[in-house]
């Protein structure tokens, strides 16, 4: 059983009118200029995330405004430095016990992450596992990407976040995550090098009560174990033809017909990665033992889509 979370964004694909670019290698992004080298403490990230909280005002239409208080690159930069020491330390397959509400796509709307923690409680009263794409398409990706970095700062084991195919640099840099930073800041352009050094240490899955499989895009034929997932190396700017690129970009489609030499995963629309059907699906939690598996990456008209 496949559960699709809701995503605030349409899906890609190859027929549409921006084609997706190709991802080429896997080198890694030359380091930016280090500004600082100290990084964010916990009485900064709780005084920004308090910030960042209360942001929203109403204009004269009754509008949610997101009013702009990160203005500082100096301590964006030392965040995501502080962040990316906890990232380092995590596994490429996170555990995590329940309860905890699992997320799909963000996408850049920063008002409906805030909804999200009105409606179903604040960390750290609540956990939460993101699963991915939290910049792009949206008009406030920094204030989301920001803001759940500070909270993994806060509570690293009340927040989980994982990486979706927008956390690469290809493709961010072609959906608007780089030219907001460059629009916001003088030097958005070595912010931008900075969030990618970040996301290349972001986890790729999790499972959630030992039966429930976690990741953003979807199952690999590479992929025959839990093992396969927990020997990924990071940091990694993923390449074609690899479980990392599966994970991030594979989708369930049970109508589509199978590649010539695997009977449960198929050539993908997108032009990258695969499809997989219900046998697919049924093989790995049978071998994984696994109840299920929650996946984003494609958005769906109610909170939850059953396939």
């Amino acid at each position: 059983m496949v559960f699709l979370m809701q995503s605030s964004s349409s899906v890609e694909n190859i027929g549409s009118k921006t084609k997706i670019p190709s991802i080429t290698n896997g080198s890694p992004i030359e380091s930016a200029r280090e500004i600082s080298s100290q990084i964010l403490s916990d009485k900064e990230a709780n005084n920004l995330m308090i910030k960042l909280l209360n942001c929203i005002t109403i204009d004269s239409r009754n509008r949610k405004v997101v009013n702009d208080v990160l203005q500082d690159i100096n301590v964006i930069e030392r965040m995501i430095a502080r962040s990316k020491e906890i990232l380092q330390k995590e596994c490429t397959l996170l555990e995590i016990a329940v309860p905890v509400n699992i997320c799909g796509d963000i996408h850049g709307q920063f008002v409906d992450l805030l909804r999200i923690f009105e409606q179903c409680g604040r960390p750290p009263y609540e956990r939460y596992l993101f699963m991915g794409d939290y910049i792009d398409r949206g008009p406030n990706s920094l204030e989301v990407i920001c803001l759940l970095l500070l909270l993994k700062i806060l509570f690293p084991a009340k927040i989980f976040l994982l990486r979706g195919n927008h956390e690469c640099s290809l493709i961010n840099q072609a959906y608007g995550f780089r030219d907001e930073l460059e629009e916001r800041f003088q030097n958005g352009d070595l912010l931008w090098i900075k969030f990618q050094d970040l996301f290349n240490w972001l986890p790729f899955a999790a499972r959630v009560g030992k039966r429930i499989l976690c990741m953003h895009g979807g199952l690999s034929p590479k992929m025959t174990n839990l093992d396969a997932l927990r020997h990924l190396k990071r940091p990694v700017d993923p390449i074609d033809d690899s479980i990392e690129v599966d994970l991030l970009w594979s989708d369930p489609d049970a109508k589509m017909s199978n590649g010539p030499n695997d009977p449960n995963f198929g050539p993908s629309l997108r032009g990258i990665s695969h499809h997989f059907n219900q046998s697919a699906v049924l093989a790995v939690c049978q071998q994984c033992k696994l109840d299920f598996i929650v996946r984003a990456h494609q958005v769906v008209q109610v909170s939850v889509t059953i396939n």
